[in-house]
């Protein structure tokens, strides 16, 4: 029955951004104030929709991306549709299945256009703490690397309201 009142998947691009329009106009996204440009920002039905475009937009044909490994399918679906070359970075017991910058070689991060990062992290429900998410951002910034996060698991709560 929910899914009857849902404002989302069921209708088009225009009217899913009309109905979101509130979140943006309030500039908080699941509860988080973030600082961004209205007018460069779009709602999508989801990932699989959004990760295309996003991904065609800031790559070119054999641009190198980075990927978490294990992933969500369609990150590496949508970067081989932009024309670029994925190379993964593992996602390792050593490092509780969080991303390890340290371990991606610079000739190969600078290379890199973006970086997928997804935290909670499926399927291996790693959870990103401010020192990953820290040590990602100082990474992009010395490679010149955009970072796309996909935060679809964001309200997960393991242990209660933060």
């Amino acid at each position: 029955m929910a899914a009857t009142h849902h404002t989302g998947r069921q209708q088009g691009g225009h009217q899913i951004e009309r109905n979101h329009r509130h979140l943006i106009d309030d500039d908080h996204i699941m509860g988080q104030r973030v600082q961004f440009i209205p007018a460069e920002t779009a709602a999508r039905a989801g990932t699989q929709e959004g990760m295309q475009y996003v991904c065609a937009a800031i790559a070119d044909p054999g641009d190198v991306a980075l990927i978490p490994d294990p992933c969500y399918p369609v990150f590496r679906a949508s970067t081989l549709l932009a024309g670029a070359t994925p190379h993964y970075y593992p996602l390792t017991e050593d490092h509780d299945f969080l991303p390890h910058v340290a371990d991606i070689p610079d000739d190969v991060a600078d290379r890199a256009k973006y970086m997928i990062v997804s935290l909670p992290a499926n399927p291996v429900g790693s959870v990103g703490t401010p020192k990953i998410y820290s040590e990602i951002i100082a990474f992009a910034k010395a490679h010149d690397i955009v970072v796309i996060h996909d935060n679809a698991y964001s309200d997960v709560v393991f242990d209660g309201p933060r």
